[in-house]
Protein backbone atom coordinates (compact mmCIF):
# COMPACT_ATOMS: atom_id res chain seq x y z
CA UNK A 1 0.00 0.00 0.00
CA UNK A 2 2.83 2.33 1.01
CA UNK A 3 4.88 1.37 -2.05
CA UNK A 4 1.66 2.10 -4.56
CA UNK A 5 1.22 5.28 -2.71
CA UNK A 6 5.11 6.69 -3.09
CA UNK A 7 4.46 5.78 -6.47
CA UNK A 8 1.79 8.02 -6.78
CA UNK A 9 2.80 10.75 -5.11
CA UNK A 10 6.14 10.89 -7.38
CA UNK A 11 4.30 10.71 -10.77
CA UNK A 12 2.37 13.59 -9.23
CA UNK A 13 5.37 15.59 -8.42
CA UNK A 14 7.09 14.91 -11.83
CA UNK A 15 4.17 16.27 -13.62
CA UNK A 16 3.29 19.04 -11.62
CA UNK A 17 5.49 21.13 -13.28
CA UNK A 18 4.43 20.38 -16.96
CA UNK A 19 0.94 20.77 -15.98
CA UNK A 20 1.03 23.66 -13.99
CA UNK A 21 2.99 25.57 -17.22
CA UNK A 22 0.58 23.77 -19.82
CA UNK A 23 -2.69 25.12 -17.77
CA UNK A 24 -1.29 28.97 -17.93
CA UNK A 25 -0.64 29.14 -21.44
CA UNK A 26 2.69 27.19 -22.19
CA UNK A 27 1.51 24.23 -24.68
CA UNK A 28 5.45 23.56 -25.80
CA UNK A 29 5.37 22.44 -21.88
CA UNK A 30 3.47 19.09 -22.96
CA UNK A 31 5.76 16.65 -22.26
CA UNK A 32 5.43 14.47 -25.44
CA UNK A 33 6.46 15.14 -28.83
CA UNK A 34 5.71 12.90 -32.16
CA UNK A 35 8.35 10.41 -33.21
CA UNK A 36 9.94 11.55 -36.83
CA UNK A 37 10.91 9.29 -39.63
CA UNK A 38 8.77 6.15 -37.40
CA UNK A 39 6.21 4.76 -39.41
CA UNK A 40 2.76 4.59 -37.98
CA UNK A 41 0.71 1.87 -36.80
CA UNK A 42 -2.34 0.20 -39.07
CA UNK A 43 -5.06 0.14 -36.04
CA UNK A 44 -8.63 -1.07 -36.14
CA UNK A 45 -10.83 -0.88 -38.94
CA UNK A 46 -15.20 0.49 -38.08
CA UNK A 47 -18.02 -0.58 -40.24
CA UNK A 48 -21.09 0.74 -40.58
CA UNK A 49 -23.97 -0.07 -39.09
CA UNK A 50 -26.56 -0.70 -41.87
CA UNK A 51 -24.37 -1.31 -44.78
CA UNK A 52 -25.18 -1.53 -48.32
CA UNK A 53 -26.12 -4.76 -50.05
CA UNK A 54 -25.74 -4.14 -53.50
CA UNK A 55 -23.86 -6.35 -55.79
CA UNK A 56 -22.58 -5.84 -59.42
CA UNK A 57 -24.63 -7.59 -61.44
CA UNK A 58 -23.12 -7.79 -64.94
CA UNK A 59 -24.08 -7.99 -68.50
CA UNK A 60 -24.31 -11.23 -70.22
CA UNK A 61 -21.85 -9.84 -72.92
CA UNK A 62 -18.38 -9.74 -71.18
CA UNK A 63 -17.04 -6.11 -70.71
CA UNK A 64 -14.57 -4.64 -68.32
CA UNK A 65 -15.31 -4.51 -64.88
CA UNK A 66 -13.81 -1.95 -62.51
CA UNK A 67 -13.02 -2.48 -58.79
CA UNK A 68 -12.15 1.08 -57.45
CA UNK A 69 -10.48 2.13 -53.98
CA UNK A 70 -10.66 5.40 -52.68
CA UNK A 71 -8.54 5.99 -49.44
CA UNK A 72 -10.17 9.21 -48.10
CA UNK A 73 -8.64 11.09 -45.25
CA UNK A 74 -10.61 13.25 -42.53
CA UNK A 75 -9.62 14.87 -39.54
CA UNK A 76 -12.39 14.60 -36.59
CA UNK A 77 -14.53 17.58 -36.21
CA UNK A 78 -18.40 16.91 -34.17
CA UNK A 79 -20.16 18.83 -37.04
CA UNK A 80 -18.60 16.86 -39.46
CA UNK A 81 -21.31 15.90 -42.01
CA UNK A 82 -20.81 13.11 -44.62
CA UNK A 83 -20.85 15.37 -47.85
CA UNK A 84 -17.58 14.57 -48.79
CA UNK A 85 -18.59 11.38 -49.13
CA UNK A 86 -22.20 11.60 -51.12
CA UNK A 87 -19.99 13.85 -53.09
CA UNK A 88 -18.09 11.24 -54.79
CA UNK A 89 -20.66 8.62 -54.51
CA UNK A 90 -22.77 10.85 -56.77
CA UNK A 91 -20.16 12.00 -59.14
CA UNK A 92 -19.00 7.87 -59.53
CA UNK A 93 -22.79 7.39 -60.14
CA UNK A 94 -23.72 9.91 -62.49
CA UNK A 95 -20.10 10.67 -64.42
CA UNK A 96 -18.42 7.51 -64.98
CA UNK A 97 -20.22 6.35 -68.12
CA UNK A 98 -21.59 7.28 -71.25
CA UNK A 99 -22.46 11.17 -71.85
CA UNK A 100 -25.55 11.28 -68.87
CA UNK A 101 -26.13 11.02 -65.39
CA UNK A 102 -29.29 8.71 -65.95
CA UNK A 103 -27.11 6.17 -68.51
CA UNK A 104 -23.81 6.26 -66.58
CA UNK A 105 -26.07 5.16 -63.21
CA UNK A 106 -27.51 2.05 -64.99
CA UNK A 107 -23.86 1.03 -66.83
CA UNK A 108 -22.27 1.28 -63.44
CA UNK A 109 -24.39 -0.89 -61.67
CA UNK A 110 -23.07 -3.79 -63.87
CA UNK A 111 -19.82 -2.62 -64.27
CA UNK A 112 -18.22 -0.41 -60.84
CA UNK A 113 -17.96 -1.53 -57.74
CA UNK A 114 -16.38 1.05 -55.25
CA UNK A 115 -14.57 0.54 -51.99
CA UNK A 116 -13.62 3.95 -49.88
CA UNK A 117 -11.85 3.63 -46.58
CA UNK A 118 -11.63 6.87 -44.63
CA UNK A 119 -8.96 6.80 -42.37
CA UNK A 120 -7.80 8.57 -39.71
CA UNK A 121 -5.05 9.40 -37.12
CA UNK A 122 -5.70 8.37 -33.98
CA UNK A 123 -6.36 10.89 -31.53
CA UNK A 124 -4.56 12.17 -28.04
CA UNK A 125 -8.02 12.88 -27.41
CA UNK A 126 -10.23 10.13 -26.38
CA UNK A 127 -13.38 12.25 -27.26
CA UNK A 128 -12.38 12.63 -30.83
CA UNK A 129 -11.56 8.92 -31.39
CA UNK A 130 -14.81 8.32 -30.25
CA UNK A 131 -16.87 10.81 -32.98
CA UNK A 132 -15.11 8.94 -35.34
CA UNK A 133 -15.91 5.30 -34.42
CA UNK A 134 -19.58 6.75 -34.42
CA UNK A 135 -19.30 8.85 -37.55
CA UNK A 136 -18.62 5.38 -39.68
CA UNK A 137 -21.51 3.49 -37.25
CA UNK A 138 -23.70 5.78 -38.72
CA UNK A 139 -22.86 6.35 -42.60
CA UNK A 140 -25.94 6.34 -44.63
CA UNK A 141 -27.12 3.50 -46.76
CA UNK A 142 -25.68 3.66 -50.49
CA UNK A 143 -28.58 3.65 -52.52
CA UNK A 144 -27.80 3.98 -56.51
CA UNK A 145 -23.79 2.30 -56.80
CA UNK A 146 -22.23 -0.65 -55.69
CA UNK A 147 -19.90 0.99 -52.61
CA UNK A 148 -19.10 0.04 -49.57
CA UNK A 149 -17.11 2.38 -46.79
CA UNK A 150 -15.23 1.50 -43.91
CA UNK A 151 -13.17 3.82 -41.68
CA UNK A 152 -9.31 2.57 -40.16
CA UNK A 153 -6.89 4.95 -37.84
CA UNK A 154 -3.51 5.05 -37.98
CA UNK A 155 -1.45 5.76 -35.00
CA UNK A 156 1.43 7.69 -34.80
CA UNK A 157 4.55 6.52 -32.69
CA UNK A 158 5.41 9.62 -29.59
CA UNK A 159 8.19 9.97 -27.50
CA UNK A 160 8.63 11.23 -24.06
CA UNK A 161 10.48 14.80 -24.69
CA UNK A 162 10.92 15.57 -20.84
CA UNK A 163 12.68 13.10 -17.69
CA UNK A 164 11.10 11.86 -14.76
CA UNK A 165 8.06 9.59 -14.04
CA UNK A 166 4.99 11.31 -16.39
CA UNK A 167 1.60 9.76 -17.54
CA UNK A 168 1.31 8.07 -20.23
CA UNK A 169 0.71 10.32 -23.55
CA UNK A 170 -3.12 9.92 -23.35
CA UNK A 171 -3.37 9.78 -19.57
CA UNK A 172 -1.24 13.49 -19.77
CA UNK A 173 -3.96 14.69 -22.17
CA UNK A 174 -6.92 13.96 -20.19
CA UNK A 175 -5.84 15.89 -17.46
CA UNK A 176 -4.72 18.18 -18.78
CA UNK A 177 -8.40 18.90 -20.63
CA UNK A 178 -10.02 18.13 -16.85
CA UNK A 179 -7.87 21.24 -15.55
CA UNK A 180 -8.53 23.78 -18.64
CA UNK A 181 -10.16 22.27 -21.86
CA UNK A 182 -8.35 25.35 -23.61
CA UNK A 183 -5.52 24.33 -23.14
CA UNK A 184 -5.39 20.62 -23.77
CA UNK A 185 -7.42 21.96 -27.20
CA UNK A 186 -4.39 24.48 -28.04
CA UNK A 187 -2.23 21.28 -27.54
CA UNK A 188 -3.88 19.35 -29.69
CA UNK A 189 -4.09 21.32 -32.67
CA UNK A 190 -0.32 22.16 -32.24
CA UNK A 191 -0.03 18.36 -33.58
CA UNK A 192 -3.26 17.66 -35.12
CA UNK A 193 -4.17 20.68 -37.03
CA UNK A 194 -6.98 21.05 -38.92
CA UNK A 195 -5.83 21.51 -42.45
CA UNK A 196 -2.02 19.81 -42.10
CA UNK A 197 -0.59 18.07 -39.40
CA UNK A 198 2.65 18.32 -37.57
CA UNK A 199 5.54 17.68 -39.72
CA UNK A 200 6.90 14.58 -37.39
CA UNK A 201 3.03 13.09 -37.51
CA UNK A 202 3.26 13.44 -41.61
CA UNK A 203 6.42 12.09 -41.99
CA UNK A 204 5.11 8.42 -40.32
CA UNK A 205 2.23 8.37 -42.69
CA UNK A 206 2.60 5.65 -45.26
CA UNK A 207 0.28 6.05 -47.97
CA UNK A 208 1.29 2.82 -49.38
CA UNK A 209 0.30 1.38 -45.95
CA UNK A 210 -2.87 2.98 -46.57
CA UNK A 211 -3.75 1.86 -49.84
CA UNK A 212 -2.86 -1.59 -48.48
CA UNK A 213 -5.85 -1.30 -46.15
CA UNK A 214 -7.97 -0.74 -48.24
CA UNK A 215 -7.32 -2.92 -50.93
CA UNK A 216 -6.44 -5.80 -48.37
CA UNK A 217 -10.25 -5.00 -46.99
CA UNK A 218 -12.92 -7.66 -46.72
CA UNK A 219 -14.94 -5.36 -49.21
CA UNK A 220 -12.07 -5.19 -52.01
CA UNK A 221 -11.56 -8.63 -51.68
CA UNK A 222 -15.42 -9.65 -52.08
CA UNK A 223 -15.65 -7.75 -54.93
CA UNK A 224 -12.82 -8.96 -56.73
CA UNK A 225 -14.51 -12.56 -55.85
CA UNK A 226 -17.87 -11.32 -57.00
CA UNK A 227 -16.74 -10.18 -60.27
CA UNK A 228 -14.49 -13.70 -60.79
CA UNK A 229 -17.21 -15.76 -60.44
CA UNK A 230 -20.35 -13.96 -62.49
CA UNK A 231 -17.78 -12.57 -65.02
CA UNK A 232 -15.29 -15.28 -65.72
CA UNK A 233 -15.43 -13.95 -69.60
CA UNK A 234 -14.49 -10.14 -68.71
CA UNK A 235 -11.09 -8.72 -67.27
CA UNK A 236 -11.24 -7.11 -64.22
CA UNK A 237 -8.97 -4.45 -63.23
CA UNK A 238 -8.24 -3.11 -59.27
CA UNK A 239 -8.34 0.86 -59.84
CA UNK A 240 -6.92 3.47 -57.83
CA UNK A 241 -8.59 6.62 -57.11
CA UNK A 242 -8.07 9.44 -55.48
CA UNK A 243 -10.77 11.33 -53.19
CA UNK A 244 -10.49 14.90 -54.41
CA UNK A 245 -11.24 14.54 -58.01
CA UNK A 246 -14.06 17.04 -59.48
CA UNK A 247 -15.26 15.41 -61.93
CA UNK A 248 -15.10 12.41 -64.21
CA UNK A 249 -16.49 14.06 -66.94
CA UNK A 250 -14.05 14.68 -69.91
CA UNK A 251 -14.71 15.30 -73.54
CA UNK A 252 -18.22 14.95 -72.96
CA UNK A 253 -17.88 11.46 -72.02
CA UNK A 254 -17.40 9.27 -68.82
CA UNK A 255 -14.03 8.45 -67.65
CA UNK A 256 -14.81 4.64 -67.53
CA UNK A 257 -16.29 4.42 -70.65
CA UNK A 258 -13.31 6.05 -72.47
CA UNK A 259 -10.88 3.58 -70.73
CA UNK A 260 -13.57 0.73 -71.45
CA UNK A 261 -13.68 1.72 -75.29
CA UNK A 262 -9.63 1.41 -75.01
CA UNK A 263 -9.67 -2.06 -73.71
CA UNK A 264 -12.29 -3.11 -76.48
CA UNK A 265 -10.44 -1.99 -79.27
CA UNK A 266 -6.56 -2.64 -78.48
CA UNK A 267 -7.07 -5.28 -75.78
CA UNK A 268 -6.71 -5.96 -72.47
CA UNK A 269 -3.59 -3.60 -71.07
CA UNK A 270 -2.49 -4.36 -68.00
CA UNK A 271 -1.78 -1.19 -66.73
CA UNK A 272 -4.20 2.00 -67.83
CA UNK A 273 -4.16 5.69 -66.91
CA UNK A 274 -6.16 8.35 -68.08
CA UNK A 275 -3.96 10.80 -66.65
CA UNK A 276 -5.20 14.28 -65.44
CA UNK A 277 -6.26 17.77 -65.59
CA UNK A 278 -6.80 20.62 -63.41
CA UNK A 279 -9.86 22.73 -63.21
CA UNK A 280 -10.66 25.12 -66.03
CA UNK A 281 -11.05 28.04 -63.58
CA UNK A 282 -7.39 27.30 -62.28
CA UNK A 283 -4.24 29.40 -62.80
CA UNK A 284 -3.36 29.05 -66.69
CA UNK A 285 0.33 28.63 -66.03
CA UNK A 286 -0.45 25.52 -63.68
CA UNK A 287 -2.71 24.54 -66.43
CA UNK A 288 -0.01 24.40 -69.16
CA UNK A 289 2.35 23.04 -66.92
CA UNK A 290 0.03 19.30 -66.33
CA UNK A 291 -0.76 19.50 -69.95
CA UNK A 292 3.09 19.18 -70.65
CA UNK A 293 3.63 17.22 -67.63
CA UNK A 294 0.97 14.90 -69.22
CA UNK A 295 2.14 15.38 -72.54
CA UNK A 296 5.68 13.80 -71.55
CA UNK A 297 4.38 10.56 -69.73
CA UNK A 298 2.31 9.97 -72.75
CA UNK A 299 5.71 10.19 -74.75
CA UNK A 300 7.95 8.19 -72.40
CA UNK A 301 5.66 5.04 -71.91
CA UNK A 302 6.00 4.71 -76.04
CA UNK A 303 9.40 4.26 -76.06
CA UNK A 304 10.55 2.72 -71.88
CA UNK A 305 7.15 0.40 -71.38
CA UNK A 306 6.42 1.40 -67.21
CA UNK A 307 9.28 4.18 -67.68
CA UNK A 308 6.40 7.03 -66.64
CA UNK A 309 5.14 6.99 -63.41
CA UNK A 310 1.23 6.47 -63.38
CA UNK A 311 -0.62 8.83 -61.42
CA UNK A 312 -2.75 8.10 -58.54
CA UNK A 313 -5.87 10.35 -59.19
CA UNK A 314 -6.72 7.50 -61.17
CA UNK A 315 -5.11 4.57 -62.56
CA UNK A 316 -6.52 0.58 -63.29
CA UNK A 317 -4.14 -2.34 -62.90
CA UNK A 318 -5.70 -5.61 -64.83
CA UNK A 319 -5.60 -8.42 -61.65
CA UNK A 320 -7.70 -11.10 -64.05
CA UNK A 321 -7.59 -12.11 -67.71
CA UNK A 322 -10.99 -13.44 -69.58
CA UNK A 323 -11.11 -17.01 -68.42
CA UNK A 324 -7.99 -17.21 -66.38
CA UNK A 325 -7.56 -17.18 -62.74
CA UNK A 326 -7.09 -13.54 -60.93
CA UNK A 327 -3.55 -12.72 -59.15
CA UNK A 328 -5.18 -9.91 -57.26
CA UNK A 329 -3.71 -11.18 -54.16
CA UNK A 330 -0.20 -11.02 -55.41
CA UNK A 331 -0.42 -7.51 -55.80
CA UNK A 332 0.98 -5.18 -53.28
CA UNK A 333 1.32 -1.39 -52.46
CA UNK A 334 4.29 -2.47 -49.70
CA UNK A 335 7.99 -1.78 -50.71
CA UNK A 336 10.38 0.69 -50.66
CA UNK A 337 9.76 4.31 -49.51
CA UNK A 338 6.48 5.24 -47.98
CA UNK A 339 5.63 6.87 -51.22
CA UNK A 340 5.25 5.88 -55.08
CA UNK A 341 2.19 3.55 -54.57
CA UNK A 342 1.38 2.56 -58.01
CA UNK A 343 4.77 2.13 -58.72
CA UNK A 344 4.98 -0.28 -56.16
CA UNK A 345 1.74 -2.36 -56.81
CA UNK A 346 2.46 -2.57 -60.74
CA UNK A 347 6.20 -4.03 -59.51
CA UNK A 348 4.72 -6.31 -57.72
CA UNK A 349 2.57 -7.63 -60.39
CA UNK A 350 5.86 -7.42 -63.08
CA UNK A 351 8.17 -9.31 -60.82
CA UNK A 352 5.63 -12.00 -60.59
CA UNK A 353 5.32 -11.74 -64.84
CA UNK A 354 1.40 -11.40 -64.00
CA UNK A 355 1.91 -7.75 -65.84
CA UNK A 356 2.87 -7.80 -69.36
CA UNK A 357 6.17 -5.62 -69.52
CA UNK A 358 4.71 -3.90 -72.93
CA UNK A 359 0.99 -3.79 -72.26
CA UNK A 360 0.46 -0.20 -70.74
CA UNK A 361 -0.87 2.67 -71.56
CA UNK A 362 -1.08 6.22 -70.69
CA UNK A 363 -3.62 9.18 -72.39
CA UNK A 364 -3.48 12.83 -72.37
CA UNK A 365 -6.22 14.98 -70.53
CA UNK A 366 -8.09 12.34 -68.47
CA UNK A 367 -9.31 12.73 -64.70
CA UNK A 368 -10.08 16.72 -62.96
CA UNK A 369 -8.84 16.74 -59.93
CA UNK A 370 -8.14 19.46 -57.32
CA UNK A 371 -4.84 21.66 -57.20
CA UNK A 372 -2.47 20.62 -54.57
CA UNK A 373 -1.09 23.35 -52.79
CA UNK A 374 2.68 22.58 -53.51
CA UNK A 375 2.01 23.70 -57.15
CA UNK A 376 0.80 27.18 -56.42
CA UNK A 377 4.43 28.97 -56.05
CA UNK A 378 4.71 32.82 -55.54
CA UNK A 379 5.69 32.30 -59.77
CA UNK A 380 2.52 30.94 -60.65
CA UNK A 381 0.58 33.24 -58.79
CA UNK A 382 2.16 35.85 -60.28
CA UNK A 383 0.40 35.16 -63.94
CA UNK A 384 -2.95 34.99 -63.15
CA UNK A 385 -3.52 35.26 -67.44
CA UNK A 386 -1.21 33.71 -69.87
CA UNK A 387 -0.99 34.82 -73.24
CA UNK A 388 0.86 33.73 -76.03
CA UNK A 389 3.17 36.56 -75.64
CA UNK A 390 3.60 35.70 -71.74
CA UNK A 391 4.38 31.92 -72.23
CA UNK A 392 7.31 33.23 -74.28
CA UNK A 393 8.83 34.80 -71.62
CA UNK A 394 12.01 33.42 -69.49
CA UNK A 395 9.85 33.66 -66.37
CA UNK A 396 7.34 31.89 -67.65
CA UNK A 397 9.37 28.88 -68.99
CA UNK A 398 10.78 28.97 -65.51
CA UNK A 399 7.99 28.34 -63.78
CA UNK A 400 7.10 25.51 -66.11
CA UNK A 401 10.26 23.84 -65.05
CA UNK A 402 9.57 24.62 -61.72
CA UNK A 403 6.35 22.70 -60.99
CA UNK A 404 6.40 20.22 -58.49
CA UNK A 405 6.29 16.27 -60.16
CA UNK A 406 6.44 17.58 -63.30
CA UNK A 407 8.19 15.60 -65.92
CA UNK A 408 9.48 18.43 -67.99
CA UNK A 409 12.61 19.58 -65.51
CA UNK A 410 16.05 17.66 -67.27
CA UNK A 411 16.46 16.36 -63.41
CA UNK A 412 12.98 15.51 -62.82
CA UNK A 413 12.90 13.52 -66.02
CA UNK A 414 15.96 11.97 -65.44
CA UNK A 415 14.82 10.32 -61.94
CA UNK A 416 11.43 9.04 -62.81
CA UNK A 417 12.19 7.45 -66.24
CA UNK A 418 15.76 6.01 -64.13
CA UNK A 419 13.26 3.79 -62.09
CA UNK A 420 11.27 2.65 -64.93
CA UNK A 421 14.59 1.33 -67.05
CA UNK A 422 16.01 -1.93 -66.61
CA UNK A 423 19.37 -0.46 -65.03
CA UNK A 424 20.02 0.53 -61.57
CA UNK A 425 23.67 1.75 -60.54
CA UNK A 426 25.59 2.25 -57.36
CA UNK A 427 25.32 6.23 -57.29
CA UNK A 428 22.28 6.89 -59.19
CA UNK A 429 23.47 10.33 -60.43
CA UNK A 430 26.19 8.71 -62.42
CA UNK A 431 22.72 7.32 -64.50
CA UNK A 432 20.93 10.09 -64.34
CA UNK A 433 22.97 13.00 -65.07
CA UNK A 434 23.97 11.84 -68.82
CA UNK A 435 20.01 11.08 -68.93
CA UNK A 436 19.69 15.14 -67.85
CA UNK A 437 21.97 16.04 -70.60
CA UNK A 438 20.37 13.77 -73.11
CA UNK A 439 16.62 15.01 -72.55
CA UNK A 440 17.97 18.31 -72.48
CA UNK A 441 19.30 17.73 -75.98
CA UNK A 442 15.82 17.33 -77.22
CA UNK A 443 13.40 19.56 -74.50
CA UNK A 444 12.34 22.47 -76.40
CA UNK A 445 13.00 24.80 -72.99
CA UNK A 446 16.14 23.40 -72.45
CA UNK A 447 17.10 24.25 -76.20
CA UNK A 448 15.79 27.98 -75.41
CA UNK A 449 17.91 28.55 -72.42
CA UNK A 450 21.22 27.15 -73.99
CA UNK A 451 20.86 29.53 -77.14
CA UNK A 452 23.49 31.90 -77.80
CA UNK A 453 23.28 35.88 -76.69
CA UNK A 454 20.25 37.17 -74.64
CA UNK A 455 17.38 35.21 -74.45
CA UNK A 456 14.18 36.67 -75.95
CA UNK A 457 10.75 36.19 -77.86
CA UNK A 458 12.75 34.85 -80.89
CA UNK A 459 14.74 32.96 -79.51
CA UNK A 460 11.03 30.73 -78.12
CA UNK A 461 9.95 31.26 -81.85
CA UNK A 462 12.98 29.86 -83.81
CA UNK A 463 13.14 26.86 -81.36
CA UNK A 464 9.84 25.96 -81.94
CA UNK A 465 9.94 26.82 -85.87
CA UNK A 466 12.92 25.00 -86.69
CA UNK A 467 12.60 22.23 -83.63
CA UNK A 468 12.93 19.42 -86.65
CA UNK A 469 15.89 20.71 -88.01
CA UNK A 470 19.00 18.47 -87.72
CA UNK A 471 21.19 18.95 -84.44
CA UNK A 472 23.79 20.97 -84.39
CA UNK A 473 27.09 19.89 -83.87
CA UNK A 474 27.61 20.81 -79.90
CA UNK A 475 24.16 18.89 -79.71
CA UNK A 476 25.35 16.10 -81.14
CA UNK A 477 28.82 15.94 -79.32
CA UNK A 478 26.66 16.46 -75.77
CA UNK A 479 24.01 13.40 -76.93
CA UNK A 480 27.23 11.20 -78.16
CA UNK A 481 29.28 12.11 -74.40
CA UNK A 482 26.09 11.41 -72.35
CA UNK A 483 25.42 7.97 -74.14
CA UNK A 484 29.49 7.10 -73.99
CA UNK A 485 28.77 7.46 -69.95
CA UNK A 486 25.65 5.64 -70.14
CA UNK A 487 27.49 2.44 -71.69
CA UNK A 488 30.42 2.56 -69.67
CA UNK A 489 28.38 1.92 -66.52
CA UNK A 490 27.25 -1.07 -68.44
CA UNK A 491 23.97 -0.12 -69.63
CA UNK A 492 22.87 -1.81 -72.46
CA UNK A 493 23.11 -0.25 -76.26
CA UNK A 494 19.32 -0.65 -76.43
CA UNK A 495 18.42 0.68 -73.39
CA UNK A 496 20.37 3.70 -74.23
CA UNK A 497 18.55 3.55 -77.46
CA UNK A 498 14.97 3.66 -75.79
CA UNK A 499 16.42 6.46 -73.20
CA UNK A 500 17.22 8.67 -76.50
CA UNK A 501 14.20 7.65 -77.84
CA UNK A 502 11.60 8.82 -74.73
CA UNK A 503 14.33 12.21 -74.81
CA UNK A 504 13.29 12.56 -78.22
CA UNK A 505 9.70 11.92 -78.09
CA UNK A 506 9.08 13.69 -75.25
CA UNK A 507 10.57 16.99 -76.76
CA UNK A 508 7.94 16.66 -79.55
CA UNK A 509 5.45 16.28 -77.39
CA UNK A 510 6.61 19.32 -75.31
CA UNK A 511 6.86 21.15 -78.61
CA UNK A 512 3.58 20.39 -79.79
CA UNK A 513 1.54 21.63 -76.35
CA UNK A 514 3.86 24.90 -76.26
CA UNK A 515 2.95 25.50 -79.80
CA UNK A 516 -0.73 24.72 -79.77
CA UNK A 517 -1.90 26.00 -76.25
CA UNK A 518 -4.67 28.13 -75.54
CA UNK A 519 -4.59 30.11 -72.53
Amino acid sequence: MSLSLDHHLKQKLANQSWLFDCVHGSEKAFPYRPKGQAEALMGRIYTPKNPSNQMVEPLKKACPQFVVNIPMGMLPFKKQGYQAITCIQKALRSQAYSTSAPLSARMGKRRLAVVIGINQIDSIDPELNRHFRFFIRRLPKIEGLVCRVFGFKWKPNWYQSADGNLYSLKKAFLLLKVLSKERAESVRLKFEMPKSLHPDILSQLSMQRIREVVKNSQYTRMFVQHAVKVAPSSPIYFTMMDADFLSLRTFGEGLFTQIEEKILSKGNFSVISPGYQVAKQELPLIKLAVRLDMAVRAAIIKAVSYGVYFPEPLTAVLVKRPGEKSFFRHLTFLGDGKMLESRRLIQSGRLKKHLDDKSCIFAKGGIVTTTPARMKTKKNRSLSTLTKAQIKQKRCLQALRGLPQSHIHPKQWADNLYVGIDFSCARVTDCTTPMMYIFSVYDPISRMFSASGKYSARVFDGVITNYDEPLSSGQKNLLKTARVRLLKLGMKKEVVDQIERAAKLSGIAMRDVLMKFQP
